[in-house]
């Protein structure tokens, strides 16, 4: 009888493909600056440019690779997932340092002179990572509905789906209404017909301006879902029209209308968590999971879903900079959803006590 797959199995595969990542990135570098350097255009600010495309393209796409893997490795095994999602954010941030260490940036700071270059590598390497986080982040609402499929119904549509229908949605609004305007993300997937579980709203609309797709900007005092504005950038409105063309249940609905919006100023910034807060964080989390596990006032399935979220979190505060963003997501749809449903529950406890921890970053 053939043995059943171990994380062990599971965390080598991972590596293998992440490895295998990496020797292709490094080999399309040499290429690229080879190619370069024969052009006479080595020491080009363009050389700069195309190495860190290559390098932000690659790892995109490693991500994808592995995080479809993950979906397999959940679907076909009876592995913790958690514990598959925990291993695998490690992993690819692992993956993630070894692609800047192939990129090699100081290589990069000797073929042009100026700080400003060090910005646009240091703003490469710290996009990379957020859309890492982000896309890990939506992965693990995909949980709430067990392992995201392809082509599932409407009313039961995976994290893949509703992305994709968020954007077409957009899309829409912008071609009725034209595409420099801003638009309230939450009217137009509301019009279309959208349901979505707290903070999973704006985690798309985080993800989809991670990948270029749009620019978003945030009033202060909004939920993990509202008080968002975008509008959709070129690649965005090709993107949509691609998945219109290639999938026919994208078709439009008659009965979809939408919203008018406002504009409002933009708001996006990064923190830093010195050492000992992110020490005392991380204590807390570990605190947080063992609770979760021993809870009685919980089932199965919430259990297995917070642990993966929880598990994400601590992957994303291991980057010296986090997105604030994320952080407030963590705080809205993770831990006060705890304090607020399980009040008297002994993870509440802990939950309200990392709530104060992190409420500085908010």
């Amino acid at each position: 009888m053939r043995n059943s797959p171990t994380l062990n199995n599971y965390i080598d595969q991972v590596r293998f493909r992440t490895e295998s990542a990496e020797r292709s990135l490094g080999g399309d570098l040499k290429a690229l600056h080879s190619s370069q350097a024969a052009e006479g255009n080595l020491k080009s600010g363009a050389t700069i440019i195309r190495t860190l495309r290559k390098f932000e393209e690659n790892f995109d796409n490693l991500t994808d690779a592995i995080l479809v893997y993950l979906g397999k490795a959940i679907e076909r095994t009876k592995l913790d997932r958690a514990e598959l999602l925990s291993a695998t954010a490690s992993l690819l941030h692992q993956s993630l340092l070894s692609f800047k260490a192939i990129t090699n940036r100081e290589k990069l700071l000797r073929l042009v002179d100026g700080g400003r270059i060090d910005a646009v590598i240091e703003e490469s390497f710290a996009r990379a990572n957020q859309g890492l986080n982000l896309k890990l982040q939506e992965f693990g609402f995909g949980l709430h509905d067990a392992v995201p499929q392809a082509h599932i119904a409407k009313e039961t549509m995976n994290s893949r789906e509703f992305r994709e229908r968020v954007l077409i949605a957009l899309y829409r609004k912008a071609m009725r209404d034209g595409v420099d305007e801003t638009y309230d993300p939450q009217i137009v997937a509301e019009a279309a017909g959208l349901k979505w579980k707290p903070g999973q709203l704006g985690m798309v609309v985080a993800s989809l301006e991670a990948s270029g797709l749009l620019e978003s900007s945030q009033l202060l005092g909004g939920d993990a879902d509202g008080g968002l504005e975008v509008t959709l950038s070129q690649l965005g409105l090709e993107e949509a029209e691609e998945l219109i063309e290639q999938n026919v249940e994208y078709e439009e609905d008659d009965d979809e209308t939408y919203g008018v919006a406002q504009q409002v100023p933009a708001s996006n910034r990064y923190v830093t968590l010195l050492d000992n807060q992110r020490e005392e964080v991380s204590e807390g989390l570990i605190e947080l999971k063992d609770a979760v596990r021993g809870a009685n006032e919980i089932d199965d399935e919430y259990r297995q879903t917070t642990l993966s979220e929880i598990a994400v979190f601590e992957a994303t505060i291991a980057a010296p900079r986090v997105a604030q963003d994320l952080i407030d997501r963590f705080v809205s749809s993770v831990l006060k959803r705890m304090t607020m449903g399980f009040a008297q529950a002994a993870f509440a406890v802990v939950a309200e006590r990392l709530i104060r921890l992190l409420l500085p970053y908010l």
